[in-house]
C-alpha cells in the first residue's frame, strides 16, 4: 500500500501484520463522465496519436469499436489481456 510502512516487522496484535485504512468518502458520482465524449473531442488527440506513429481511429459506436480492433486481429491470433495470476 503506498504510503503506509512499517519500520519494526513485529506482528500487531492478536498476530495479525495487516494495516488498515480508512478513506474519506468520495461522494457522489459525477454524472457528466456517464456521457461519451463527441466527436470532435475525439478527433484531436486521435490525429496527436497519428502523428507520432500510432494507427488511432475513432469509432461512431461500441459496435463499431469492436468491428475496428477485430479486423486488427489476424485470424488464429492469440490476444494476452495482462491479467496477473495469483501465486
Amino acid at each position: 500500500m503506498a504510503g503506509v510502512t512499517r519500520q519494526n516487522r513485529q506482528p500487531l496484535r492478536n498476530g495479525d501484520d495487516s494495516v488498515s485504512v480508512t478513506l474519506p468518502d468520495p461522494g457522489p458520482p459525477n454524472l457528466e463522465f456517464e456521457q461519451p465524449a463527441d466527436r470532435a473531442h475525439l478527433e484531436r488527440p486521435a490525429a496527436a496519436l497519428a502523428e507520432r506513429g500510432f494507427l488511432a481511429q475513432v469509432a461512431d459506436s461500441g459496435a463499431d469499436a469492436r468491428r475496428l480492433v477485430f479486423e486488427r486481429i489476424p485470424a488464429g491470433a492469440e490476444v494476452h489481456i495482462a491479467l496477473s495470476a495469483p501465486g
